[in-house]
This record gives structure tokens, C-alpha cells and sequence, in this order.
């Protein structure tokens, strides 16, 4: 899931696949390593990091009759991290004031944690609100992109089974980009592929203007001041 959503959203985050296995390692039943691209993070990455990582728990219940396990944790984990940073310290919420709501290494007296405590303890709402916009539209990408994959997951997994400890379970990003591009047009997928993007890209700018009334209210009050 993890590598298909990378593989699938790389024209608009920019992130590419560079290596996936799934061959046990340590605690890890698998792993895709990922490219990040050299762009600063912005709201439209965080949402799609964020899809990426819920990717692996939504697919979970096609193979796992018992549902989701613990071992999305560590994902969910960091996604809700992801969006309370872009949230409280990027200024990056739709509802919420684009404020700095935590102290810098600056600062780190009594005092100056108190403040940020009130003033997240104030926007508090706001804040929820956005943890959950962003937490639906994630989903949202989630569950699109493995709907389409559905079929595809379905033979990489059969696939795995069968070279399970044969060593043929390792793929560089490129061989993986290919079996899914290749899955697709087999399929006769890839107009279907190229509209489901378009309908990510969508869904992000919706999210974005959410409430864009905010935005234009505290533009229009700056300006009487100016």
C-alpha cells in the first residue's frame, strides 16, 4: 500500500519508490524506503505524506480476515504528528489561524510555555477541526488510490507468497514502477489511473478552501491596519 500510493502520487508530490522488500527485517515484516523530493514541505505534501501512510493499514483487511493490526501504529503515529506540526507550528490549518502555537528552542522558560499553552488551549476547536479535515482527506486518497490498485495488490501479493524466502521479493523503485504502469495498461487502467489523479488533485484544492472566509477576513483586517 505504502508503495503504490508513493508510486501513484509521485506527479504531485514529487517522491518516488527507491527500494521496497518484503522480506522480513528485524521487527519489520517489510519495508519501501522512499526518495523524498528536495521541495519544503507544504500543505498538499503533508496530506499526501499522510495518505501514504495510512495506505498500508487500508489495504490491511484485503489479506488479514482480523482487520487492521497494531502494527499500523507507528503510521497513524506519525501522520497525527505530521498534522499537529503543520497545524500549530506551520501555520498551515484551514481553520485554524496560521499562528506559531509552540515555543522555539529559544524559548524555554515558565512563562513563555504558558503562553503557547493558553493559545493553543484557545484555538483548541480549530485545531481539532483541521486534525480531522486533514485526517478525512487523507483517508479519502488512501482509499481511492487502493481502490484502483485493488487488483494490482491482489497479484503482488500472490507473487510474494510464491517467492516467499526464495530472495525474489526485493524490487528497486524503477522495477516497481513498471509492474505497476504495466499492471495498468495491461488492465486497460491507465486513462482510469490518470483521472483518479486528477481527482486527488481536486480533492486537495476543495480541502485547501475549506475555509478560504477565514483567509479573507484576517487579509481585509491587516489591510485596515496597513
Amino acid at each position: 500500500g505504502h508503495a503504490v500510493l508513493i508510486d501513484f502520487l509521485k506527479p504531485l508530490l514529487g517522491d518516488e519508490v527507491d527500494f521496497i522488500t518484503l522480506d522480513p527485517r528485524g521487527n519489520f515484516l517489510g519495508a519501501v524506503f522512499r526518495k523524498p523530493s528536495e521541495r519544503q514541505p507544504n500543505l498538499r505534501s503533508v496530506i499526501l505524506s499522510a495518505a501514504i501512510a495510512y495506505a498500508g493499514g487500508l489495504a490491511e483487511p484485503e489479506f488479514n480476515v482480523n482487520g487492521r493490526s497494531c502494527g499500523v501504529s507507528q503510521d497513524v503515529s506519525q501522520a497525527t504528528q505530521l498534522f499537529r506540526k503543520a497545524i500549530t507550528e506551520w501555520g498551515m490549518g484551514v481553520y485554524t489561524p496560521p499562528l506559531t502555537m509552540v515555543p522555539n528552542h529559544h524559548e524555554n522558560s515558565a512563562q513563555s510555555n504558558a503562553y503557547y499553552d493558553t493559545l493553543r488551549d484557545v484555538y483548541k476547536d480549530n485545531i481539532a477541526k483541521d486534525m480531522t479535515l486533514f485526517a478525512t482527506t487523507a483517508t479519502a486518497i488512501a482509499v481511492l488510490a487502493n481502490k484502483l490498485h485493488r487488483g494490482y495488490l491482489n497479484e503482488y501479493v500472490e507473487k510474494f507468497q510464491a517467492n516467499a524466502g526464495k530472495g525474489g521479493n526485493n524490487y528497486s523503485g524503477e522495477a516497481f514502477h513498471q509492474m505497476r504502469e504495466g499492471w495498468l495498461a495491461a488492465n486497460g487502467k491507465t486513462k482510469e489511473a490518470a483521472k483518479a489523479l486528477a481527482k486527488v488533485d481536486k480533492m486537495l484544492t476543495t480541502m485547501m478552501n475549506k475555509n478560504s472566509s477565514l483567509f479573507q477576513r484576517i487579509a481585509r483586517r491587516m489591510s485596515k491596519t496597513l
